[in-house]
């Protein structure tokens, strides 16, 4: 397993695997980046990958159970899909006819599927005003959460990790507030980036719901 620790030094490292065993040992998930042996959970490239390949992994007691790679860029995709066939490509000869790990097509690929006449769905995803700058649009997220210890550092660290500054965070009793409560923030991110921090909010274990909406004015 490949854990993000921040520090690089022996005794940083060390401190952050004792904190992840310690977190399995406890009967808890924590997610980690991890070099898994796939079986087409995921897709890059637009087809299962079948192979190794390091991806963020849900990590507990009983071992890895979920991948949860969240929707790629176009080029990220792309560079990801040059990954898979460098792996494959250097472990093809000690697999002895096996299938190799892939997802690059073939010239006898089947052509995709033709779109579906049936009417599309909406959209739940949260959308930015019209007229507004796509990269500086100001977002408001409604969280609720189980009030345990270290929640607001849950919340902190999704927002922290992947870059986006938090303009304001408040919070608010629920109705049971012995047993929930609401944390309001206000931040600045681009549409596709916004997407990411919702879906990673609501893996939380404890996360509730979660709302977004762009902020008024």
């Amino acid at each position: 397993m490949t854990h993000q620790s921040g520090a690089k030094t022996p005794a940083g490292t060390a401190a952050a695997t004792a904190d992840l065993v310690a977190t399995i040992l406890d009967g808890r998930d924590i997610v980690v980046a991890g070099q898994v042996a796939l079986d087409g959970e995921v897709a890059v490239g637009g087809r299962p990958v079948h192979g190794v390949l390091g991806v963020p992994v849900v990590l507990g007691p009983e071992g890895w159970t979920r991948v949860l790679l969240d929707e790629l860029a176009p080029d990220e995709d792309a560079r990801l899909t040059g990954v898979v066939e460098r792996i494959a490509a250097g472990v093809d000869p000690y697999l002895r006819g096996e299938t190799r790990p892939t997802v690059a097509p073939t010239a006898d690929a089947p052509a995709a599927p033709a779109a579906s006449s049936a009417p599309a769905m909406p959209d739940p995803t949260p959308h930015p005003a019209p007229g507004t700058d796509p990269d500086d649009t100001r977002w408001v997220a409604r969280i609720d959460t189980d009030h345990r210890t270290g929640a607001i550092a849950a919340l902190a660290a999704v927002f922290a990790t992947r870059g986006v500054n938090v303009d304001s965070l408040r919070t608010d009793d629920t109705a049971d507030g012995a047993e929930a409560g609401t944390v309001v923030v206000a931040f600045r991110a681009d549409e596709r980036r916004c997407r990411v921090l919702v879906r990673s909010l609501e893996r939380l274990a404890v996360v509730r719901t979660v709302e977004v909406r762009p902020a008024a004015g």
